[in-house]
């Protein structure tokens, strides 16, 4: 019994330290078929031009935009559906420079375009690479426009908010309480004041605000300190 108990544990040990060994190479397989997937992933596509091909090719170079949309839209061929995309890019581009236009969404609409074509490297002859690193340099350019145009537009919609809030608070004021800033007084509180008394020491800036009623606030340093009535 005892020596059948000791084959046992023997046998479970062996099988144990079998198993290390085993599930590396394991690994090492898997590890292998990804590579080899990404490899064929990353492979650059590459295609040999049929008539077809330079037919295609030669409309786009004439201008020929809607021609080669309306044969290819349909196409299930993944290399003649490339012309479908660069057509339709070159086609905006057309547009573009008929109306002296061209702003973030339209480059974006383009740069969308460009990335479904497949074969980029084997359309050479329609200069398709150059072309969208050109129009990328586009689209980053009008996106800066674009942002500095919509901050623009923000800070005068939040001005215009600002002063129809004042004109509001002028025409119908609001209580006033110690430790308002100038802006809270203006916006939510008295409104507008009909003068300004303004003093500057060493220790700071006063201001004396005069509404109608002999009504003043005092103000330290943009705070409200005092009300007086």
């Amino acid at each position: 019994m005892k020596r059948l108990l000791t084959l046992m544990f023997v046998v479970t040990v062996l099988t144990a330290c079998s198993n290390p060994n085993k599930q590396p190479e394991e690994e090492k397989a898997v590890h292998q078929t990804k590579t080899t997937s990404n490899q064929k992933e990353k492979k650059i596509k590459t295609h040999k031009l049929t008539d077809k091909d330079k037919r295609f090719i030669q409309l786009i170079k004439d201008g020929e935009y809607d021609k080669v949309i309306k044969e290819t839209s349909d196409l299930r061929d993944v290399f003649e559906k490339d012309y479908y995309f660069i057509a339709s890019v070159y086609k905006k581009e057309k547009e573009l420079k008929e109306t002296h236009s061209g702003t973030y969404d339209d480059y974006s609409y383009m740069s969308a375009m460009l990335d479904k074509v497949v074969y980029m490297d084997s359309h050479d002859d329609l200069q398709v690479q150059q072309f969208k690193k050109m129009n990328n340099k586009r689209m980053e350019s009008a996106k800066k426009e674009q942002d500095i145009v919509k901050e623009a537009e923000r800070k005068e919609e939040e001005k215009n908010e600002k002063l129809d809030a004042m004109n509001e608070r002028t025409a119908n004021p609001k209580e006033v309480s110690i430790g308002m800033t100038t802006e809270e007084v203006l916006t939510e509180g008295w409104g507008r004041p009909i003068d300004i008394n303004t003093t500057v020491t060493s220790n700071g800036k006063r201001e004396q605000w005069v509404y109608k009623g002999n009504k003043y606030l005092y103000f330290e340093d943009g705070v409200l300190t005092s009300i007086q009535y």
